[in-house]
């Protein structure tokens, strides 16, 4: 029996802000969650139910892994029109191919710029802003340090604090290579974040049936070793995300 992605991710935008680090590992690509997640928020609050009192969802997208036009292909798919939305004002796409030509701090003061800006709606409504960084690793290539970019996350989570709103950031982690750098970055900002999710090759190798592993980790407070992770499979549907227990599919191990 197949389960609801956001139900899965035990995603409650209504929680308060919150953290999320998603991790992609192997030749796995995560950016699906992303992209889900950026159509489940900006659906939020659309329909004729909403009360005046409603946050109005906004979102700023960092895109240093992938463009503008892949979110735009991707999820007008899955119900939102993301080109629309940035001419309405209500998404922000920022643009990271750029961001080796400056400073690590004048590309945040612009993702800064950014998030206020959507944050001060016209409308008088409070907004729910979510900032999407995809893909943190990337700074790393660029030849930022890694102390730097642990601080940038940093100053980003904190930004989203002030605002109330909610930072979902995507790293790289192969725990095959020898890349020292990827993994600390991987561990330091585990460390800050609320939620865990890791997408994941399966071990058994590719399936028709079965795209791949998603482990789910949400704390409640400090970070113990108790703590137990969920562990789905998942398929990748045109236009939806397939959720399911380990297990169900007889092609998989």
């Amino acid at each position: 029996m197949s389960q609801d992605l956001f139900a899965a991710l035990d995603w409650n935008a209504g929680d308060g802000s919150k953290m999320v680090l998603v991790t992609e590992t192997g030749k796995s690509d995560a950016n699906f969650l992303l992209s889900c997640l950026l159509s489940k928020h900006m659906a939020v609050g659309r329909g004729s139910d909403v009360t005046s009192s409603a946050k109005a969802p906004v979102a700023c997208v960092v895109g240093l892994a992938r463009t503008l036009r892949h979110y735009h292909h991707v999820c007008v798919k899955l119900g939102i029109n993301v080109n629309n939305l940035i001419e309405t004002g209500q998404i922000r796409f920022v643009d990271g191919s750029q961001c080796e030509k400056v400073e690590l701090r004048r590309f945040y003061s612009e993702i800064r710029d950014a998030v206020e800006g959507l944050s001060k709606t016209a409308d008088g409504r409070n907004a729910d802003c979510l900032l999407i960084i995809d893909g943190v690793s990337l700074l790393l290539y660029l030849g930022f340090g890694l102390g730097s970019v642990i601080a940038f996350v940093e100053y980003c989570r904190q930004l989203m604090d002030s605002v109330g709103g909610h930072l979902v950031a995507l790293v790289y982690n192969d725990r095959d290579q020898n890349d020292l750098d990827q993994c600390r970055l991987n561990r330091m900002v585990a460390r800050q974040a609320d939620s865990l999710w890791e997408v994941s090759d399966l071990v058994s190798g590719p399936s028709n049936d079965v795209h791949g592993e998603l482990t789910v980790l949400s704390r409640s407070g400090i970070a113990t070793d108790a703590e137990i992770p969920k562990r789905f499979h998942f398929k990748k549907e045109d236009k939806k995300v397939v959720i399911f227990p380990l297990g169900l599919s007889s092609t998989v191990l």
